[in-house]
């Protein structure tokens, strides 16, 4: 056998020492653990696109509507616009077509011009949304304005906002807004008195919407304003059908109605406020046209100096019953409306909690 000297074994053991400097083992195993982590993260990338593109989808309801299925509720959308000011406010990109609108009878707004309309929905279930029951309008990016009556049974877990809508089954998650707090006046009434007065409510929404030509606010009166004898645009989603079988329209509904307070035909109802709420009735067209179920909180509007004010929150109409216990808006009579100008102070309070 032959015998290693020192110098042949230095070559080898110098060529391994090269190798073990080249990549050591505790820089080897550092790299690893670094490529681990690249991957993960990639992972975790690829899977937050994939969920942030989904939108949002029906689910089967028994009622005129589906409930709707809501996909990453809890995002934070940002604006460029103040929360509580008006300084731009009562702009519609889309014409209001004055002499074709009626809310009964069906014939359908035009498309967004009415842009600070809300649908008001509730939670019918986690991540779920039933279909319509009250309208509102947008008064600040992070404000609406409805009818008390319209959130009484509601609680910021339990209510939602959807905004930009002209079609009632066309809803994506921007449409969606949770809601923040919601502030009903103190002295509202209920609909179990004598009559409805101080049916007024505000509700903060989580996040402050995005502008855009179908979301815009709508411009609050000044306290000492009257509407008396004018022509005013009444906006909704309710009952469309003048017999006592409701149903919801798909498209959003406008018509035009005459503040008429002081006229003998308002006192039909019985007692009413006549410093706080206002009466309107179809300026003698035909077929009558009115506001009906469905309709509550919604924007009694009017254009001034080419910028739009919200006048009147939709409270209550006349109806009759028939012998199974329904109920019919009646066209042809008064409805009333809560009188925005006398309640500015009460809504700015509110919009500062």
């Amino acid at each position: 056998m032959r015998r290693r000297t020192l110098k042949e074994e230095i070559p080898e053991d110098k060529d391994k020492a090269n190798e073990n400097e080249l990549i050591p083992s505790n820089n080897l195993n550092f790299l690893v653990k670094i490529s681990l982590v690249l991957l993960l993260i990639i992972i975790l990338m690829l899977s937050s696109l994939l969920f942030s593109s989904v939108k949002i989808t029906n689910k089967p309801s028994q009622k005129l509507k589906s409930d709707i299925l809501i996909i990453n509720s809890n995002s934070t959308k940002k604006s460029n616009y103040k929360n509580y000011e008006q300084e731009s406010c009562g702009v519609s990109y889309y014409e209001n077509s004055i002499p074709l609108l009626r809310i009964i009878n069906g014939i359908d707004a035009n498309p967004h011009s009415q842009p600070w309309i809300i649908s008001l929905r509730t939670v019918s279930s986690p991540g779920y949304l039933s279909s319509h029951i009250c309208g509102g309008s947008l008064i600040s990016d992070q404000h609406v304005l409805t009818a008390a009556h319209c959130v009484t049974d509601l609680t910021p877990e339990t209510a939602a906002v959807l905004v930009g809508l002209h079609n009632l089954d066309s809803i994506t998650k921007d449409n969606y807004y949770p809601v923040e707090s919601i502030s009903i006046h103190e002295e509202y009434t209920g609909s179990s008195s004598n009559y409805i007065a101080n049916d007024i409510a505000v509700i903060k929404l989580s996040n402050p919407i995005e502008r855009s030509d179908k979301v815009q606010t709508i411009c609050l009166p000044n306290s000492d304003e009257s509407i008396v004898d004018n022509d005013l645009i009444a906006s909704g989603w309710g009952n469309i059908n003048d017999g006592f079988e409701s149903q919801l329209p798909e498209n959003l509904q406008t018509t035009k109605l005459r503040v008429i307070n002081g006229d003998p035909v308002c006192d039909e109802i019985g007692d009413w406020d006549i410093n706080t709420v206002l009466c309107t009735i179809q300026p003698g067209e035909n077929p009558f046209s009115n506001v009906c179920f469905g309709d509550s909180g919604g924007p009694l509007t009017k254009q001034n100096n080419g910028l739009w004010t919200l006048y009147g929150v939709t409270s209550y109409v006349m109806v009759e019953s028939d012998d199974q216990g329904r109920y019919k808006c009646k066209a042809n009579k008064p409805s009333f409306y809560t009188n925005v100008a006398k309640f500015t102070d009460w809504i700015h309070d509110k919009m500062q909690l």
